[in-house]
């Protein structure tokens, strides 16, 4: 409903710009653990071969660039 998420490769690019593995150690002092959905772990419905979207800026960049957006600032 927000037009500028409506793009999936913007979506994506934020997804690559959340350090979760850091916020994990940071913020939860190293208790938690990184999944790749909004359903638990220990759920049937968990789906295992879903990958985490790693931390990369860089991979953002491009994905951000590939949708049109650029630096206006």
């Amino acid at each position: 409903r927000v037009p500028k998420l409506a793009d999936k490769r913007v979506r994506k690019a934020i997804a690559h710009l959340i350090d979760v593995d850091e916020a994990i150690e940071e913020l939860y002092y190293g208790f938690g653990e990184r999944t790749s959905s909004p359903v638990p772990l220990n759920s049937p419905d968990y789906n295992k071969n879903l990958k985490p979207i790693p931390f990369d800026p860089e991979k953002a960049k491009q994905l951000l660039k590939e949708a049109g957006w650029k630096d206006s600032n």
